[in-house]
């Protein structure tokens, strides 16, 4: 068992490298003060008529209630059918036009053994067609289970495990990726008009969507009636704070929920309104709050293919935005172009998103003529969400259910319990703790398909005897007047160019790949970026020389590009605990600083693992070297 390893003392050595607590970049120290909460007072008082509209219409609406994404996209097809409903480079669809496909897709599914309750899983990239397989599943009662486009054999076969589908629709465009771990179950084949002469490279058994549902009628189905509002919509992945990831259920109910939160009252669309989404639609962040958004108001989503920074306002012009959606990753590409005449040069007024960065906010309103900026928290793996209603700079907003941050143990990550076996709150402004969320009759937690991992989420017994919390896997900043901060994840998570990347899945690539003896995985902060980026500390198999081409070609393959660690240190041996877990506190502690120890450090770029310098790393540092 090795010994853990003392870092050396080197000038050149960063302050941030050497930190042990959690990275404050997005953490502003200046705290809410009365004239920020009269100010959003005044925006929520002018809000207050939708929002009233929209927690009546929740409240009033049964679980059991005939309300669904179907039957409001049947309304908004009977009474304003010629409105455009979804705008992309592969074409526009009017919602009577998207209702009509979505009815030959689902009697074309029916036709194939599709039934009410089962499992659809989508493999698709961003356009039109995936809106209507999703629709379409939505008029059956099927649930459709979206497939990140990004994984390959492991890790997919991994999600098509997590929710077993009856039927799979696959785009043409990624039908050799599914290819390599075909299931053996009704394949249908959306085909993709930018590719020529695909049909050869489909199995006999495939169906062509587009060709079969020609034969099917476009009226409105029976079934659609018989979907309940708390009825499975579709299944969303996420790598939750632990291991592999876990298909999260998204129901009518919380997906009409976000849509007249975030379209009616934050960001207020209407009629000759686009909301643009460059966002990968296997996403919560794109399939509900913006797609939701946009139906639940009868305005139109305008959507990418892939996420393109020196093209994100020539599409807003191009679809005529009015609004745009974001993960904070994207507020720093787009800041990160080289200012242009035509940076103001559109009709976006407000955004919705996630983790905007406390230093980009104001930056990004200025240089883009934003008036509001309507982020949120916890929308996925929590029973309550966060929501800056009062369009306050720098915070998540405030809860409508409970919530309390709690103090945890910086190495371990867990909560610390006192003698009596309680945690300690954190009340104080400006504190900083784990974030938990009661569970209550009203605020139930039902997330993950998977009981056991659902399990793992929650605390009992925290305050009090037989209460129940839910693990958040995050550490917030308490700024005043209810509302908080994101500050960082805890676990064994870490989130790297929009992506969150589980260790534990890059940890099991590494142990295929031969040669390597043991491995440890974690994320590394890089100044200047957003989130972490993947290091992997690994021993190779009796000493030998690593053999890097092979490492980085066995990643290439069986994990997705952002997967992949961006930093290898090669080390002799690692150290763990008493039950043999890896002890990752000193490895990040070290960073990716090739004078943090004597083993060897490597960076990924341009698709190789090169040596790392000092003179590199100071390039990396200051900004000069694309991750």
């Amino acid at each position: 068992m090795a010994a853990p390893r003392a870092l050396r003392r080197d000038p050149f050595v960063l302050p941030s490298q050497n930190r042990t607590c959690f990275n404050s970049a997005m953490v502003d120290e200046r705290l809410l003060s009365w004239s920020d909460l009269r100010r959003g007072l005044v925006t929520l008082a002018q809000k207050s008529p939708a929002l009233l509209r929209a927690s009546v219409s929740m409240a009033l609406t049964s679980e059991d209630s005939p309300k669904s994404l179907a039957g409001v996209i049947q309304e908004h097809a009977r009474r304003c059918g010629q409105r455009s409903a979804v705008k992309s480079a592969d074409g526009d669809l009017s919602y009577a036009q998207l209702n009509g496909r979505a009815n030959r897709t689902a009697r074309l599914m029916r036709h194939h053994g599709v039934a009410p309750g089962d499992v659809v899983a989508v493999l698709m990239s961003n356009r039109p067609e995936l809106l209507v397989t999703v629709l379409a599943c939505a008029k059956i009662g099927a649930v459709a289970s979206m497939i990140n486009v990004n994984q390959r054999r492991d890790a997919l076969t991994h999600s098509l495990a997590c929710a077993p589908p009856v039927a799979v629709v696959v785009g043409e465009e990624l039908l050799a990726a599914y290819l390599d771990v075909a299931l053996d179950r009704p394949l249908l084949v959306v085909p993709d008009p930018r590719l020529s002469a695909a049909n050869a490279d489909r199995p006999p058994r495939a169906v062509d969507v587009t060709g079969a549902r020609r034969s099917f009628a476009s009226t409105n189905l029976e079934t659609s009636s018989s979907v309940s509002f708390g009825d499975a919509l579709f299944y969303v992945f996420t790598s939750g704070t632990t291991g592999m990831p876990k298909a999260s259920i998204m129901s009518h109910r919380r997906w009409i929920g976000a849509g007249h939160l975030f379209g009616d009252v934050c960001l207020e669309l209407g009629a000759g309104d686009t909301l643009y989404c460059p966002l990968p639609l296997y996403h919560n962040q794109a399939l509900t709050t913006s797609w939701a958004s946009a139906v639940m108001t009868c305005s139109a989503l305008a959507i990418r293919r892939t996420f393109s920074a020196s093209e994100f306002w020539s599409d807003c012009r191009r679809f005529g935005a009015t609004a745009v959606t974001y993960i904070g990753e994207v507020a720093r590409y787009l800041l990160a172009t080289p200012p242009r005449p035509l940076d103001r040069d559109h009709r976006v007024t407000r955004a919705v998103g996630v983790g905007m960065r406390a230093e980009l906010w104001g930056p990004f309103k200025e240089r883009f003529g934003l008036d509001a900026i309507y982020e949120f928290y916890g929308a996925s793996e929590l029973n309550v969400g966060f929501f800056n209603l009062l369009n306050l700079d720098k915070t998540v907003g405030v809860c409508p259910g409970p919530w309390a941050l709690v103090e945890f143990d910086v190495v371990t990550g867990e909560p610390v319990r006192d003698p009596r076996g309680k945690m300690r709150r954190l009340k104080a402004p400006g504190s900083q703790g784990l974030l938990l969320t009661e569970v209550t009759n009203r605020f139930k937690f039902e997330v993950y398909t998977d009981q056991a991992a659902t399990e793992k989420k929650l605390f009992r017994d925290v305050f009090a005897r037989g209460d129940c919390w839910v693990n958040s896997g995050d550490v917030m900043r308490q700024i005043g007047f209810g509302h908080l901060q994101f500050v960082d994840r805890v676990g064994d998570t870490f989130r790297w160019k929009g992506e969150n990347v589980a260790t534990g899945e890059v940890e099991a690539a590494l142990n295929g790949v031969e040669g390597v003896a043991d491995c440890a995985v974690y994320g590394v902060e890089v100044p200047g970026r957003s989130g972490r980026a993947g290091m992997a500390a690994i021993v190779w198999r009796g000493g030998e020389r690593p053999d890097l081409m092979r490492l980085n070609e066995a990643l290439s393959r069986a994990l997705p590009a952002y997967a992949v660690p961006v930093f290898v240190r090669v080390v002799d041996a690692l150290a763990v605990t008493g039950t043999f877990k890896h002890k990752k506190v000193d490895l990040k502690r070290e960073g990716f600083y090739p004078g943090a120890s004597d083993e060897p450090v490597f960076v990924r770029e341009g698709g190789l693992y090169v040596r790392l310098t000092k003179a590199r790393y100071a390039a990396i540092v200051a900004g000069e070297v694309r991750l």
